[in-house]
C-alpha cells in the first residue's frame, strides 16, 4: 500500500510526486508513458530556475529527481479507481491492484483531433501530434501548427528555425500564450498566424500536401496538432464533479475526499508550465495534510 498514488507522468504528475516524496510520503507514479506530453513538446520555457529545455530532456531530468527522492514508477494505464472504506482501490490494465490513502490525478489531455475527412488517412503521413518523432517529415518544408496555447506557440517557434514556413492556425480569436512567446511569434518572419481559423479540409495523394481553412489554403507537408483536447477520465468510478475537466478548489482538492488534481486535467483554460508546477506542489501539500491527518 502507498500513501499517495500519482496518476499521470507529465510535468504535473512528476512534480507532485517529487513533492510528495519530499514530504515523506510513500509515493508511486502510474502512467502509460513516463514523461507524458513533455516527450512530445520541443521546448518548455518559463520554469523557475530552469533555462528553456528540450521536452524529453526535462522528462528525463524530472524522473531522475523523483527516483532519487524515492518515488516508485509503474508504466501502465489505469483501468479504474474505486473508493473503499478508508482507502482507494486502483486497478491497471496489467490487472495489478494498488491501494492508496490519497490520489493525485495529473493525467493531462491529449491533443484535439480535427475530426474531418482524411485525418486518419494522413496520420503519420504528414499529420502528427509529435513534431519531435516526425521531424524528418517536417524540416526544410512548409508546415502548419494547429492550436491556441503555449505548446502550439512554442512548437511554431521551434519549427521556424528549420522549416521554410510555419502557418500557426489558431481556432480562437487570440493566442493563449505568454507575452514573451507572443512577441517572439510576431517578430519571426517565417511564422504566419491565422487567428480565429479552423482547419476545414486536408488533402494529398500519398502524403499530406495541403491544408485549408475557411479563409486560406496552405501548401504544407506537415500539420502538427497542438490544440488541447478533452481529458481522459473514464477510469474514475467515484462520485466527483467533472465538466470539461476536474473541478478543484484553491488547495487542489476535488469533490471526492482524498483525491486531488493538478495540471491540464483541470477544467478551465490551458495551464502554463509555472502554474502547473505551483498546482502540483499545492496538490502534494494537500495530500500530505490529508494522509497525516493535519
Amino acid at each position: 500500500m502507498h500513501d499517495v498514488i500519482v496518476i499521470g507522468g507529465g510535468l504535473a504528475g512528476l512534480t507532485s510526486a517529487m513533492a510528495c516524496a519530499q514530504y515523506g510520503l510513500n509515493t508511486i507514479v502510474i502512467s502509460r508513458r513516463i514523461g507524458g506530453s513533455i516527450n512530445e513538446t520541443p521546448i518548455v520555457e518559463t520554469l523557475p530556475g530552469i533555462r528553456p529545455i528540450f521536452g524529453p530532456d526535462l522528462a528525463k531530468k524530472l524522473q531522475e529527481e523523483c527516483k532519487s527522492a524515492g518515488v516508485e514508477f509503474r508504466e501502465s494505464e489505469i483501468s479504474e479507481i474505486r473508493s473503499g472504506f478508508t482507502l482507494y482501490n486502483i486497478a491497471d490494465h496489467a490487472n495489478e491492484k494498488h491501494k492508496a490513502k490519497a490520489i493525485i490525478i495529473a493525467t493531462g489531455r491529449s491533443p484535439q483531433m480535427l475530426e474531418i475527412a482524411g485525418e486518419e488517412e494522413f496520420l503519420g503521413k504528414g499529420i502528427t501530434t509529435n513534431p519531435i518523432s516526425d521531424l524528418e517529415t517536417l524540416q526544410n518544408n512548409s508546415v502548419a501548427v494547429y492550436g491556441s496555447g503555449e505548446r502550439a506557440g512554442l512548437t511554431a517557434l521551434w519549427l521556424s528555425s528549420m522549416c521554410q514556413k510555419v502557418h500557426l492556425i489558431c481556432p480562437k480569436p487570440r493566442l493563449h500564450v505568454t507575452p514573451l512567446t507572443n512577441e517572439r511569434i510576431q517578430k519571426t518572419l517565417r511564422i504566419e498566424t491565422h487567428l480565429n481559423s479552423a482547419v476545414k479540409k486536408i488533402s494529398g495523394s500519398i502524403n499530406l500536401e495541403s491544408v485549408a481553412t475557411e479563409k486560406a489554403q496552405m501548401n504544407v507537408s506537415g500539420l502538427v496538432l497542438c490544440e488541447r483536447g478533452r481529458p481522459h477520465l473514464s477510469f474514475l468510478k467515484v462520485n466527483m464533479q467533472i465538466s470539461d475537466g476536474i473541478a478543484v478548489d484553491s488547495a487542489m482538492k476535488t469533490s471526492a475526499k482524498g483525491i486531488f488534481a493538478c495540471g491540464n486535467v483541470l477544467s478551465g483554460e490551458e495551464v502554463l508550465a509555472p502554474e502547473t508546477v505551483m498546482q502540483a506542489w499545492q496538490a502534494a501539500e494537500s495530500a500530505y495534510k490529508f494522509v497525516r491527518g493535519k
